[in-house]
């Protein structure tokens, strides 16, 4: 071996080890070893590699192995005593899986809930309360409540590829009596919301695909694409800024439709919706303020705080909240006023929690208000304020 190719092993190596020490956690350090060294030992998942996404894996795993050491009293096997059986990374890490934590056995898509970063704790508890012989009946999931028997039955056979709220919904349109490739589109293109809304609109829209059968894999996507524009998503982007925040539709009931009506509705639905004759489009938009957009993760929520820079902006700002922001032109175009917009976004659905003047020649928040010029919630509170102390912007009347 070369010189130069010594190094290379050399580097890959030390960046392995970098990363296994990044998620060496204090408290369960000992336990984390002992999963880290037993793979090592046993499988070529931490092994150095010159292929490109193995570094990426081998991240994915120490955070797993961080995961796992939390809750070493839950373990039912030592990892020391694994041996794997397949050549198949994700099979090896499968197996790995069930080994250290399986007293009973649980479907193999449980084995990449450790590996997301971005997965939320609930997935991983919902794994352990599978692992330890307990029903998924048993189990509250968040946006969802507690599984039927039907729906329990179904959820222990979805598809591998699945993650836990694919396949929750999987089983909630398999237990509705939709065939296999149906039930596919759809954990694809729906997810989980606390809003009742959703639920009633897509369990509406399920019985409808149900009863139309046979559908293309196609337009069923189609479909679903449409029902989620029109339902859930402002009118104002999806048909033109001379509509309102709301969505095209309050309410949506088809399930006694036929095909052949969904088809000429999806044709022809833009058609009452046509660009009025005295509609004067956006001028340009002012330049930024310079602050910076804020966002943060909570759960299944999202809270945003963005700039609005048009006028057009402004109007729908002000008619949803129901105040006289819409009248802040030519204070923003003049850069006496900067306005801001927070947002809590839920699945597909935003709703629009506070507006927020800055004024930005001396970086101090002037107001924010919510709806109808009333005070914002304490949680948008506590948001604004987290921004405009990141930002710099001191607090003046509120």
């Amino acid at each position: 071996m070369s010189a130069r190719s010594r190094s290379q092993v050399a580097a890959r190596r030390c960046a392995v080890d970098q990363a296994l020490r990044y998620y060496d956690s204090s408290g369960n350090w000992w336990n984390y070893w002992r999963l880290v060294n037993s793979l090592q030992i046993q499988s070529t998942l931490l092994r150095p590699s010159a292929n490109a996404n193995r570094m990426q894996q081998v991240q994915q795993i120490a955070l797993a192995c961080a995961r796992l050491a939390c809750c070493h009293r839950k373990w039912s096997r030592p990892p020391e005593t694994w041996c794997p059986t397949s050549v198949s990374s994700y099979r090896q890490w499968s197996d790995f899986i069930s080994h250290v934590l399986h007293h009973y056995q649980s479907p193999t898509l449980f084995a990449k809930t450790w590996l997301d970063p971005i997965q939320t704790k609930w997935q991983r508890n919902l794994h352990l309360h599978l692992s330890e012989g307990l029903s998924v009946r048993k189990f509250h999931v968040p946006c969802f409540g507690r599984m039927t028997r039907q729906q329990a039955l179904w959820f222990m056979q979805a598809p591998e590829d699945a993650n836990i709220v694919q396949a929750i919904r999987w089983a909630v349109v398999r237990a509705a009596g939709a065939k296999q490739q149906l039930s596919r589109c759809i954990m694809q293109s729906i997810g989980l919301s606390t809003q009742d809304a959703w639920e009633a609109t897509w369990q509406n829209v399920v019985d409808f695909l149900i009863r139309n059968q046979p559908i293309s894999e196609e337009e069923t996507h189609k479909i679903l694409a449409f029902i989620n524009t029109i339902r859930f998503r402002p009118a104002c982007e999806t048909v033109g800024p001379w509509m309102g925040n709301a969505p095209v539709v309050a309410h949506i009931d088809v399930r006694r439709w036929s095909l052949r009506r969904m088809r000429r509705w999806m044709t022809n639905w833009q058609e009452e919706f046509k660009r009025p004759l005295n509609f004067r489009s956006d001028p340009a938009p002012w330049e930024p303020s310079g602050d910076q957009q804020f966002e943060e993760t909570s759960g299944s929520e999202t809270w945003r705080i963005v700039e609005l820079r048009t006028r057009g902006e402004l109007r729908v700002e002000g008619g949803t909240l129901q105040h006289c922001v819409g009248g802040y032109y030519w204070n923003c175009k003049r850069g006496i006023s900067s306005i801001w917009s927070l947002r809590r976004f839920g699945g597909s659905q935003m709703r629009r929690e506070a507006t927020i003047e800055i004024d930005p020649r001396s970086k101090r928040l002037i107001q924010a208000k919510s709806t109808g010029n009333r005070s914002p919630s304490s949680d948008a509170i506590r948001l604004i304020r987290q921004w405009t102390q990141r930002e710099g912007i001191r607090w003046g009347k509120t």
